[in-house]
């Protein structure tokens, strides 16, 4: 079982290129990447409908010339004894330990594929790219910043004048948080969180509760 003791986020173009290239392979082309720190991993990561999951051991030390990404893929759909879906990756199976320049890379292929990494503490320190300091946030900041990554668009929509923000409110908040490089707005009025947002969410340890 993974325990993170903690999580943070990157954006997947500053990533080592091993695990870009696992990125790649399974299709998952999102701009940032959820970080879980721990010193233990499971290959347990089912697919759902049109998916499949997949767990790629990656070695970020091993020399070149030497196999340095062990890839497990289970079946369509999850767990299927009809079609071989009876692997680590589709049935929960022990915790392994996680040694120092190894990064786990998990998530789904197929239909909406996304992924995430659970890395030792001393391969975030030393193998993963370093994070910039952290940005000082206002309670508002802060808010609107959690609102965002927590809720899609029609939650949002509900969640705003339900706690008592404004759309002049919630403009100018948004505003704050483009200039700070955390969100971008386009000029039809939509959001989307940065990488960069993505982390100073995680470290303000705002959570509105919903």
């Amino acid at each position: 079982m993974e325990l993170a003791m903690a999580t943070r986020y990157y954006d997947t173009k500053t990533l080592p290129k091993r695990i870009a290239e696992v990125l790649q392979d399974m299709g998952v082309g999102r701009e940032s990447i959820r970080c879980d720190e721990s010193t233990a991993y499971t290959e347990h990561s089912p697919g759902g409908t049109g998916r499949r999951g997949f767990c790629a051991v990656v070695d970020l030390r091993a020399p070149a010339g030497v196999v340095h990404t062990h890839l497990s893929i289970g079946a369509w759909g999850g767990p299927n004894p009809f079609m071989g879906g009876n692997g680590p990756v589709d049935v929960p199976g022990e915790s392994k330990p996680l040694q120092p320049g190894v990064a786990v890379v998990k998530g789904e292929t197929g239909f909406r594929p996304f992924a995430y990494i659970v890395a030792h503490p001393d391969t975030i320190e030393a193998d993963l790219p370093e994070l910039a300091p952290a940005i000082e946030l206002t309670s508002e900041q802060a808010i609107a910043l959690d609102v965002m990554c927590s809720l899609n668009s029609r939650g949002r929509a509900e969640w705003w004048p339900r706690h008592g923000w404004s759309d002049s409110r919630v403009s100018a908040a948004l505003d704050s948080l483009s200039a700070l490089g955390l969100v971008k707005r386009a000029r039809n009025g939509a959001t989307k969180v940065t990488p960069k947002g993505h982390e100073a969410r995680e470290r303000s340890g705002v959570r509105c509760g919903y």
